[in-house]
């Protein structure tokens, strides 16, 4: 059985590298890589293990078996909390699967979900989504998400024309996969990256005292996490209407 695991769960948007980045710097979880593009503020965690969303994965009968990597599975930290981020899209298929993966097969799990909380809250991370992947309600341009249409693991009516509909969606199925042994911590995203000084003080002890890890790094967090606010709210200026 491994060891520890911090599983991210999160709509596409709604700042789920970005924060992955901070929670790998601390010195109680497994450091991985970190890539930014900065025109259009996006970060991007080192992926490096089963993804639920890969095309490759999701058109086996059994993930375990007959999917070749560039390289194996990630070699999961004996002593660190490891983090691993998912949108989720690919769990209806082998759920099983999943729930073992995420949960059955760690030591200690902890899981924060990025849900919002309201319409303002939901449309903002929407809003982020087109900026940042040049994406609409009309069009898709990503070789990885037409096959993601094509393999029947993403509504794209639903993800962009009825987004309260598809959070919900997510929602229930992270609730109704989370073995009722486990607890898990709801974030709004808004709150945490978005909204105010107040709200990300509040927001991050939240988190910090549910992952049962040291505050050294809360004034570090906030500043990063103010940049991130700022330079968001000017891509939204320059690319919504």
């Amino acid at each position: 059985m491994k060891n520890k695991i911090i599983n991210l769960l999160y709509r596409g948007g709604a700042g789920g590298e970005f924060f992955g980045g901070l929670l790998v710097s601390h010195n109680e979880i497994a450091t991985k890589g970190l890539e930014y593009e900065e025109e259009k503020e996006r970060w991007f965690l080192e992926r490096d293990d089963w993804a639920s969303q890969r095309p490759e994965v999701t058109r086996c009968k059994d993930p375990r078996k007959g999917v070749v990597f560039d390289r194996e599975p990630s070699n999961w930290n004996e002593t660190l909390w490891n983090v691993r981020l998912d949108h989720g899209y690919g769990f209806p298929l082998h759920t099983e699967f999943w729930i073992d993966y995420l949960w059955n097969e760690w030591k200690e799990t902890k899981t924060i979900i990025f849900n919002s909380k309201t319409i303002e809250s939901l449309e903002y991370t929407q809003n982020l989504s087109i900026a940042k992947l040049g994406l609409g309600t009309d069009n898709i341009d990503s070789k990885s998400g037409e096959d993601m249409i094509i393999d029947g693991i993403f509504d794209f009516e639903q993800f962009w024309k009825r987004p309260w509909e598809s959070n919900a969606y997510y929602f229930d199925m992270f609730m109704d996969m989370i073995p009722d042994d486990h607890d898990f911590l709801l974030i709004d995203p808004c709150e945490l990256l978005h909204n105010d000084q107040e709200d990300t003080d509040r927001c991050l002890k939240e988190i910090v005292s549910y992952l049962g890890i040291d505050n050294y790094l809360h004034n570090e967090w906030c500043e990063k996490i103010e940049n991130y606010r700022m330079k968001n709210k000017i891509l939204i200026n320059k690319t919504i209407v």
